[in-house]
C-alpha cells in the first residue's frame, strides 16, 4: 500500500501576513509541517502544493519533496481543502492508496502521529482519519483512502481520530 503526503501551502494569508513563510526554529512554518512526512516510516512520497515562488524555491534548495504548482482557481481561501486535494492528487503522474495531508499552519504534527493515523486507517479499514486536540478541536492532519479524494466527498462515515496537542495557527498571537 503506498501513501502520499501532501502539505499546501499559499502564498498569502488574510489573518497573518506571509503565514507559511514565518520562521520557527530555523525553518518557515510550512516546512515543519513537511518535515514529518519526510520522517514517517509509511510516507512514500511528499508533494507540496504551492503558488509561492519563495516556498517553491525553498523545497528545492531542502530537496526531497515534489511541488505542483496550484493554479489561480485552486488558491483561494475559499476554496475547499478537499478540492485543493483532488486537483494536486489528479495533476500527478503516480497513484496512491492514502493521501495523508499536514496543514501548512500546523506545526507540531510529528512521523510518529503520522505513523500512527495511518496504522489506524489500515488496522480498521477507514476512509478517513483525522487528528483533534485534547478540546475536540481539529488541528490539522487528514488521512484519506484515495476514493474520498477522487469522489471529493467532505463527509466520511468511516471516520478515525488520534487526538495530540498540536494547534493551527490563523493568527501571530497563536504562536505564543
Amino acid at each position: 500500500m503506498s501513501t502520499l503526503g501532501i502539505v499546501v501551502a499559499k502564498a498569502q494569508s488574510k489573518r497573518f501576513k506571509n503565514k507559511n513563510l514565518y520562521e520557527i526554529n530555523e525553518h518557515p512554518m510550512f516546512w515543519h509541517s513537511v518535515m514529518p512526512l519526510l520522517e514517517s516510516r509509511l510516507v512514500n512520497d511528499v508533494v507540496v502544493a504551492t503558488n509561492s515562488l519563495k516556498i517553491k524555491e525553498y523545497c528545492e534548495k531542502k530537496g526531497g519533496v515534489n511541488i505542483v504548482w496550484r493554479a489561480k482557481n485552486a488558491s483561494e481561501s475559499e476554496e475547499p481543502l478537499l478540492k485543493v486535494l483532488n486537483y494536486v492528487y489528479k495533476s500527478l503522474d503516480k497513484k496512491y492508496d492514502k493521501i495523508i495531508c499536514i496543514l501548512a499552519n500546523a506545526p507540531g504534527h510529528t512521523s510518529k502521529c503520522v505513523d500512527k493515523a495511518i496504522k489506524l486507517m489500515e488496522k480498521h479499514n477507514l476512509k478517513e482519519v483525522r487528528s483533534f486536540d485534547v478540546n475536540s478541536l481539529e488541528n490539522g492532519l487528514l488521512l484519506f483512502k484515495e476514493c474520498v479524494i477522487l469522489e471529493n466527498n467532505n463527509i466520511s462515515t468511516y471516520l478515525g481520530s488520534v487526538v495530540n496537542d498540536v494547534k493551527e495557527i490563523h493568527y501571530k498571537s497563536d504562536l505564543k
